[in-house]
């Protein structure tokens, strides 16, 4: 399973290698397939994520008594 920080991370490596891969000429073919290789193994990893966001956390209170079957200050 992968984390926020390690998609967040793929996020940007992609980023980087589209931006390289646009920066070199044509003529430099090995650069470019050493990116490209590289760009399709970090989408490959991207698309086998199934959802990274962390649940969201909430405190609910209230200024009544306690309800039946709770514990006060839980």
């Amino acid at each position: 399973m992968m984390d926020q920080k390690q998609f967040t991370m793929l996020l940007a490596e992609r980023a980087a290698l589209q931006a390289m891969l646009a920066a070199t000429p044509e003529e430099d073919v090995i650069d470019r397939g050493s990116f490209q290789a590289k760009l399709e193994e970090v989408e490959c990893m991207l698309t086998q994520v199934v959802d990274v966001r962390a649940p969201a956390k909430t405190r609910l209170t209230s200024r009544g008594r306690p309800v039946v079957g709770t514990k006060e200050g839980e």
